[in-house]
């Protein structure tokens, strides 16, 4: 069973149940999130516009984990997110099918593909970010910056480090989802046998592609 919890409110204000202040207070003291508070809140003080932003699937489970990621996945919705890269400093490394690369202090992948298309329901875990400004008076001056946070994640496969495939059907998904185990279980998690074996079964009449793709649990 799936159950996606969900955490809305100020990243900037810790006034929650323990549980969830310690939660949000890790992504407070991630070194890229970090950054980002300082360009969003720069650019009230110049009076510049800002986009939301949602930082999605391993890196929001690394923070929650306490580990620092070794790169950064934003869901691309428009060409806002490359200009605010650029105006912090990031350069164009190069593009995918998948994704845009940029690197500066940290590396910010632009996810140019669905999120119907990722592996494990895991995989789906994403912080999305809005500034939040009020203005006190005509002259543009400003007496409140925060950001608006909602962090969502499947708490079952959290809680329990177990991985739930999105798909049994899609024999792509389900291909990338079997070469991807050991990626996670390096991290922590693992796949009961009847859902490892269940994955296998889709690719039983795809010798083909199992050939040229090879498998390693």
């Amino acid at each position: 069973m799936i159950i996606q919890k969900t955490i809305t409110g100020s990243l900037l204000d810790l006034t929650k149940n323990q549980g969830e202040a310690e939660i949000i207070n890790k992504f407070v003291a991630d070194p890229f999130i970090k950054e980002l508070i300082k360009i969003w809140e720069e650019g009230v003080q110049n009076n510049r516009p800002s986009l939301p932003m949602t930082i999605i699937g391993g890196a929001v489970i690394d923070i929650m984990e306490g580990r620092t990621p070794k790169d950064y996945d934003i869901i691309h919705g428009s060409n806002g997110e490359n200009k605010l890269l650029e105006k912090a400093g990031y350069e164009f490394k190069y593009k995918t099918k998948f994704a845009t690369t940029y690197e500066g202090k940290n590396v910010i992948q632009l996810i140019n593909r669905p999120t119907t298309t990722f592996d494990y329901t895991i995989s789906l875990s994403s912080l999305s970010l809005v500034r939040r400004i009020r203005y006190c008076n005509e002259d543009k001056k400003y007496d409140l910056f925060d950001i608006n946070a909602t962090l969502t994640y499947d708490e079952v496969s959290f809680n329990r480090k177990v991985l739930i495939p999105q798909s049994f059907t899609d024999v792509s998904m389900v291909l990338n989802s079997l070469k991807r185990v050991p990626h996670y279980i390096k991290k922590g998690y693992y796949i009961p046998d009847n859902t490892y074996l269940s994955l296998l079964s889709v690719l039983a009449d795809h010798k083909n592609i199992i050939q040229s793709h090879p498998i390693h649990s």
